[in-house]
């Protein structure tokens, strides 16, 4: 199979996905990888340099992935809502989907990549750069609601939707063993108050 047929990365990038997420970033060998794939080694080289190469667009794959879920679903979410009040709802909504277990799970993603990236400079870039994306792509579902005057916020959108995007990541401190059930409901409610409050002013004039 050639180097050059349509799918041969994305298959080894999902090969590699794979494998760490079973059995983390030791279980990632160059034989096993081409195998799944369906190629030769070579291939692998060819797209990744060497099997560091391949962990570092893998790790970074995974976390693109978890940060970039159902954004566009978001978007267009927003862009129907016809009222301010609808506005409001949504924003409640979609938090209220973030402390679901699934997107647990995906914060479980971001901070296992995140300490993999420590010691590595090109991952740490990478996920700078889909850091600053997200954030401008929240940015500009906010700014769906601001151009039809719904928002009071006084921040840069785009900074605000990073300290957004901070602001979920740092729930995975009381998730798992690490926190009760009452005090993930304690942390939902600061945090849901915080981003009401950022967004529509002060608590009180937030329907």
């Amino acid at each position: 199979m050639s180097d050059s047929t349509p799918g041969t990365r994305d298959r080894l990038l999902a090969g590699a996905i794979s494998l760490i997420e079973t059995g983390g970033e030791a279980a990632v060998r160059v034989e096993t990888v081409a195998s799944m794939a369906g190629v030769a080694r070579p291939s692998l080289y060819h797209f990744f340099g060497d099997r560091e190469g391949l962990i570092v667009a893998a790790q970074a794959e995974r976390y693109k992935e978890s940060l970039f879920y159902k954004m566009d679903t978001q978007t267009e979410a927003a862009r129907n809502c016809a009222t301010r009040d609808e506005f409001v709802d949504f924003v409640r909504s979609t938090f209220t989907y973030l402390t679901l277990p699934d997107a647990e799970q995906r914060r479980r993603v971001r901070v296992e990549v995140l300490g993999s990236a420590v010691s590595r400079p090109r991952l740490r870039a990478l996920i700078a750069e889909a850091d600053t994306q997200a954030a401008r792509r929240l940015g500009a579902l906010l700014r769906i609601a601001q151009d039809r005057g719904w928002l009071t916020v006084q921040f840069d959108l785009d900074v605000a939707a990073a300290w957004w995007f901070g602001m979920i990541n740092g729930r995975y401190l009381v998730e798992g063993d690490s926190g009760s059930a009452l005090i993930r409901r304690e942390w939902d409610l600061i945090a849901n108050h915080c981003v009401l409050a950022l967004l529509f002013g002060a608590p009180g004039s937030v329907p």
